[in-house]
């Protein structure tokens, strides 16, 4: 329905090995990935929307790892969250960052965003977090119609 989504995922679904020489050495494997995701739209008032989201992620011989992610909607047009991802650490099991997360929709087909994430991980000695920007696209379908091609949009 147009409140609610859920979806699954399998990158890497071959498991190709990885060799650069003519000889038969394998040097990496790919390991399979499997992606689960869902999340709902709650209005608050007229104008604000709550929309919680989950993704969790499996690789075989790995944690389990899981973002967890929530944002206000402002006018069907702004949306200010936060977000936080389990895993990371295998000694302080605080998890791997937290995320703050600004976005825009500029034009019906066209959004922007950007993100802070400050690492919670071991790793957070070695960097002071990451700034990342988002441009998204959206490309309606070829009947003419409003419809857009990818089915996640609410």
């Amino acid at each position: 329905n147009d409140k609610f989504f859920v979806g699954a995922s399998a990158p890497r679904i071959l498991q190709n090995n990885i060799d650069l020489g003519d000889d038969q050495t394998v040097i990496s494997r790919e390991a399979r990935h499997l992606y689960l995701m869902g999340g709902l739209v709650f209005p608050l008032s007229e104008n604000t929307e709550f929309q919680p989201q989950l993704l969790v992620k499996y690789v075989q011989n790995a944690p389990l790892d899981a973002d967890l992610n929530m944002n206000l909607i402002f006018l069907k047009k702004y949306s200010v969250g936060a977000s936080y991802r389990f895993g990371g650490s295998t000694e302080q099991g605080i998890g791997e960052s937290v995320d703050i997360l600004l976005g825009a929709q500029l034009t019906e087909d066209l959004m922007i965003g950007f993100a802070y994430d400050v690492t919670l991980s071991e790793l957070r000695t070695y960097n002071n977090g990451t700034v990342e920007a988002m441009v998204r696209y959206c490309i309606k379908g070829g009947g003419g119609g409003d419809e857009y091609l990818n089915p996640r949009f609410f």
